[in-house]
């Protein structure tokens, strides 16, 4: 579902939208924390600490995107 932030005007709209955003921030904190937590484990033979590091990393690079598709709805950038 997407949300639609062009027109972001109501008190209702504006709510929703820092609700959002505030949403995506804490899940970047705990998204850093875990990749500050796997880059001080010990490495494994397996790749499987390699394999978390860049599951952590894919899933930052999709926070940041949506941060930017709210930023830009909101903000008309």
């Amino acid at each position: 579902m997407a949300l639609n932030t062009a027109s972001v005007g109501s008190p209702e709209e504006h709510t929703g939208v820092h609700q959002a955003r505030r949403r995506l921030e804490l899940e970047r904190e705990v998204r850093l924390a875990q990749l500050d937590a796997l880059n001080e484990a010990e490495p494994t033979a397996d790749g499987v600490l390699a394999s978390q590091k860049n599951t952590v990393r894919r899933a930052l690079i999709g926070i940041d995107k949506a941060l930017a598709r709210l930023n830009d709805g909101v903000y008309g950038t």
